[in-house]
């Protein structure tokens, strides 16, 4: 049995985008497992300083940093856009219909 990653070129990890296995038809899984991903790490990142604490001594005693904060954060937007990246350059190489109407469904979790 395969899994959503062994099918899609978006989910697997790599070094470089292979831009040469991506299809139309792995972006709308392929954002959406990722955006899933992305939307549940951020919310373990702000139970993380909710834990233990209520908010009003949370915000009395905690001293963000950029290490736990900043540096949380890039980790979980970083694989977004470089994903985002891909899609939009196969959308410059090899654009159809059904890409544009899949990036217009996406973008719609941006804004």
């Amino acid at each position: 049995m395969s899994t959503v990653s062994d099918d899609n070129s978006l989910l697997n990890n790599f070094e470089f985008p292979p831009f040469d296995s991506i299809d139309a038809s792995h972006v709308r899984p392929g954002m959406h497992a990722l955006l899933k991903k992305l939307i549940v790490n951020l919310c373990l990142l702000i139970c993380a300083y909710l834990v233990d604490s209520d908010l009003v001594e949370l915000e009395k005693t905690v001293e963000p940093s950029w290490p736990k904060v900043v540096e949380s954060l890039e980790k979980i937007t970083d694989r977004l856009t470089v994903l985002w990246g891909a899609v939009n350059h196969l959308k410059a190489v090899k654009d159809t219909s059904e890409l544009w109407s899949t990036i217009e469904e996406i973008q719609v979790c941006f804004y």
